[in-house]
C-alpha cells in the first residue's frame, strides 16, 4: 500500500473511496504476500464484495463492485512496476457485468421549477455551468480560473477522469455565472466550497433537495451532463462536436446519450412526411390492404 496510497492522495479525487477499498483488501488478503494473491483469490473478492452490502444495508451494485476492482488492479500494478508481483491477477479475472447506459435527463419544460428550487447558490451555479457544458461534476467543481479564457471565452482544462485537454466555449448563462463568481473571488477555485473555502467535493444533496421541492423527476449530477448531450443532439450538433467538447475520445459514447435524445424520436416521423405512399382499407368485405400512392 506505500506505493498506492501516495500515488490515490495525489492523483484521484476519489481518495476515501479507495481508502475503504484498500482496508476491506486488507482485512479479506490478510496473511498473503502480494505474490502469494492469485486469480482465484481475486475471483472471490469479488463474490464476497458483490454479496456485501452497503453501509446503508443496500445491495451493491456491479458497477461498485467493477471500481472497487479497478483499484486492486492499480494496486497490481504498480507493484509490478516494482518488481513486488510477477504478473497482475486481475487482469485473469472478468469483471461484473451490468448495464450502464443511462437515459434519464432533465425533461424539456422542467428547467426553470428545478432551477428555482435550489437553495444552494453554490450548486445552482455548478448544476447551471454543468448543463450548459457538459462538463463532468469533478472538472467543475475543480475548475481554476487560470483555466477561464476570457478574450477567447473559452474554459480550457485538462479532464481529470481522461487527462485530456477540452476546449469548451462559453455561452451566455456560463459567462453570466462565471462574472457572478469572478466578483465573488477569494482563491484560484472558481467554486471554493461555501463550507470549507476548499474544494468541494458533490452537489447530490443540493440535487435532491432542489427536486424534493420542485417536484420534477429524479435525476442525478451526471444526469445533467446527459441533458446537455442529449439537447445537442437533438439540435442537430455533430457526434465529433459533441465528443470533442464532452472529452470523450469514442464516438461510441455518444450513442449512449443518442439513446435518450429526441432526435430518434423525430427520425422516425420524418419517415411519414416522406413516404409518398399511403396505407387505406379496401371495401369491409375485403380483408386485404393495399397501397395506393398519394
Amino acid at each position: 500500500m506505500k506505493y498506492f496510497l501516495p500515488y490515490s492522495e495525489e492523483n484521484k479525487k476519489s481518495f476515501e473511496r479507495d481508502l475503504i477499498v484498500c482496508k476491506f483488501a486488507l482485512g479479506f488478503f490478510r496473511g498473503k504476500n502480494l505474490r502469494d494473491i492469485k486469480p482465484f483469490d481475486i475471483e472471490d473478492f469479488k463474490v464476497k464484495r458483490s454479496k456485501t452490502p452497503t453501509p446503508r444495508d443496500t445491495e451493491r451494485k456491479p458497477a461498485t463492485v467493477v471500481r472497487e476492482m479497478a483499484v486492486l488492479s492499480k494496486i497490481f500494478s504498480l507493484a509490478l512496476n516494482n518488481d513486488y508481483v510477477d504478473y497482475n491477477p486481475c487482469q485473469r479475472v472478468e469483471k461484473p457485468k451490468f448495464h450502464n447506459i443511462g437515459r434519464r435527463k432533465l425533461k424539456d419544460g422542467d428547467d426553470e421549477k428545478f432551477f428555482a428550487a435550489f437553495e444552494s447558490e453554490w450548486a445552482f451555479d455548478i448544476c447551471q455551468l454543468i448543463i450548459n457544458t457538459g462538463l463532468r461534476q469533478c472538472d467543475a467543481t475543480g475548475l481554476l480560473w487560470s483555466e477561464i479564457d476570457w478574450e477567447a471565452e473559452e474554459i480550457c482544462l485538462l479532464q481529470g477522469k481522461t487527462g485530456r485537454e477540452v476546449v469548451i466555449p462559453m455561452n451566455e448563462t456560463v459567462k453570466e455565472v462565471l462574472q457572478k463568481r469572478l466578483a465573488k473571488r477569494t482563491c484560484e477555485l472558481v467554486f471554493p466550497s461555501p463550507k470549507s473555502g476548499g474544494r468541494g467535493s458533490s452537489v447530490k444533496t443540493a440535487i435532491k433537495g432542489a427536486i424534493k421541492r420542485s417536484k420534477v423527476s429524479r435525476i442525478t449530477v451526471h444526469d445533467l451532463r446527459r441533458t446537455a448531450a442529449s439537447r445537442l443532439l437533438d439540435s442537430g450538433v455533430n457526434h465529433i462536436t459533441i465528443a470533442s467538447i464532452l472529452g470523450h475520445t469514442d464516438l461510441r459514447m455518444i450513442l449512449r446519450y443518442a439513446q435518450s435524445s429526441n432526435a430518434k424520436r423525430e427520425a422516425v416521423k420524418s419517415l411519414e412526411k416522406q413516404n409518398r405512399a399511403k396505407i387505406v382499407p379496401k371495401p369491409e368485405n375485403e380483408k386485404a390492404l393495399t397501397t395506393v400512392n398519394a
